[in-house]
């Protein structure tokens, strides 16, 4: 595996875990339930 191709897989990994964290945090805030994000994230 080249340098590139690393850094690569590590930016995708870093926003699918991201888009992950912005999609728990728009649920909880559309049902309004705060506590509701760390059910989500173990989720």
């Amino acid at each position: 595996i080249t340098q590139s191709q690393l850094i690569n897989s590590q930016i995708i990994q870093f926003f699918d875990i991201l888009g992950t964290i912005l999609r728990c945090r728009d649920i909880c805030r559309r049902s309004g339930n705060k506590e509701g994000t760390a059910v989500e994230m173990a989720g």
